[in-house]
Order: C-alpha cells, then structure tokens, then sequence
C-alpha cells in the first residue's frame, strides 16, 4: 500500500532569518510543530539561472567524513514556500 504524503506547507514558518556577507542565509524554522535550529539557504548559478538548496547543520567525524545532525526531505512546494518567508523577512 502507497501512502499520500500530507500537504504540509501551512505548517511551515520561518524565523530569524540573516544575510551573511556570502550571500546565504542563516535561518531557523518551525516545521511541523518542530523547531530547526541552523538552517542555511545557499544559492548558486548554472546554465539554468539561480538556484538554491537548504543546507542542514552537520558536524566531521572521526572518519572525516560529514555528517547532518537532521534532515528533512522539503516537497518543491514547500521549498517554495521556505524561500518566500526568508524573502519577506529580509525585505
């Protein structure tokens, strides 16, 4: 059985959102009832045009590699959403 993935996006709001002098944003959000600490909004540019992704807090092991402390999985819809509240908030 396939289960239908809720339409979370009016659960979604952001707080706190930063510029920092690279151009990303610092941000923390309540997702669900859950608060997320740390979270970055990085953008890039391809032949495409601009592009931009949420980064996760993470920490480098002892094996050198990186790891997340959490992730969420964002719909394209709410990744949308996500960037249209750190719009606001810094505008």
């Amino acid at each position: 059985m396939t289960r239908a993935r809720k339409n979370t996006s009016g659960n979604i709001k952001v707080e706190h959102a930063i510029r920092f002098e690279s151009g990303d944003v610092g941000f923390n959000m309540i997702y669900n009832g859950v608060i997320l600490y740390r979270l970055t909004r990085k953008t890039g540019v391809d032949e495409d045009g601009e592009y931009f992704w949420i980064a996760f807090p993470g920490y480098k092991g002892k094996d050198g590699k990186y790891w997340k402390y959490y992730y969420v999985k964002f719909t394209e819809e709410e990744q949308e959403l996500i960037n249209d509240q750190i719009e606001d908030l810094l505008n």
